[in-house]
Parts: structure tokens; sequence; C-alpha cells
């Protein structure tokens, strides 16, 4: 198990996570596609990509946009496994279609 992150090392976290931002006891962003294919095909691999983590993000697809969620359950906030999902998925968004 991962230990939830502080206060302190979930801000430090927070500001190196383009995008992405505290809500509740997670962390949150909205990826923008001028598509709703080009969105599915987002999730899909967000969702190949969680498997590799073991780790898997609640996802929200509606037209054109995803919006990824992430915390650890067993937690009840965000850990490490959290924030390099996030960095992963940052890194998944800039690759060309």
């Amino acid at each position: 198990m991962m230990a939830k992150l502080t206060d302190a090392e979930l801000e430090a976290a927070l500001k190196d996570l383009d995008g992405w931002a505290l809500e509740g006891i997670a962390i949150s962003k909205v990826f923008e596609f001028d598509s709703y294919a080009r969105a599915a095909l987002f999730t899909q691999v967000c969702a190949f990509l969680a498997e590799k983590y073991d780790h898997h993000p609640d996802l929200l697809l509606t037209y054109g946009n995803v919006k990824v969620t992430l915390y650890t359950h067993s937690e009840g906030g965000v850990t490490l496994k959290d924030t390099s999902l996030a960095r992963e998925i940052n890194l998944l968004a800039e690759t060309p279609n």
C-alpha cells in the first residue's frame, strides 16, 4: 500500500502536474479533443495504461472531453500512484493523434 500524500506533498505535486487540480479527496483534469471518436480513443488508451499500473481512474467521456479523476480508494486520498499515473496520462494526451 502507498500512503496518502500530505497536504504539502500534494501541493508540490500539483505544481508539476499541468492542468490537474484537487477535487475533494481526488485530483482531476479535463482533456479536450476535437471529436467524440478521439476522446473515446483517449479513454480506451487510458484504460490500458491504468491496467499497466494496476490503478484505475474514474473516466467520464462526453463529446470531445474526457474527465479523469484519480485517488487511491484504499487510502482515501491521493498517493504517489495517482500522481505517477497523472504524469503518464499527461504524456499520453501530448502524443500526436
